[in-house]
């Protein structure tokens, strides 16, 4: 995931075009005046996000531990055989 401040082509009442990285991106409208907008890309998807949006920090993995059992031998009587 990488989010970027993008300078804007075209902004009418339909639609919206943005520059990320060298790629004309054209979004549905975002009713407002902007000259640049801060996109989120993820994987494929463009998504914009407010003026104040930051990346959320990543959280460490947590591993769980596995429960362990103990494994008995069982002698055997002499009279069993």
């Amino acid at each position: 995931m990488m989010v970027k401040d993008c300078p804007v082509k075209l902004n009418n009442e339909e639609v919206i075009v943005f520059i990320f990285d060298g790629i004309e991106v054209q979004a549905p409208a975002i009713n407002r005046e902007a000259y640049t907008v801060r996109v989120k890309f993820d994987g494929n998807r463009y998504e914009i996000v407010a003026d104040d949006y930051e990346e959320p920090e990543a959280k460490a993995e947590t591993k769980t531990a596995k429960k362990t059992t103990e494994h008995k031998k069982v002698q055997k009587d002499e009279n069993e055989e």
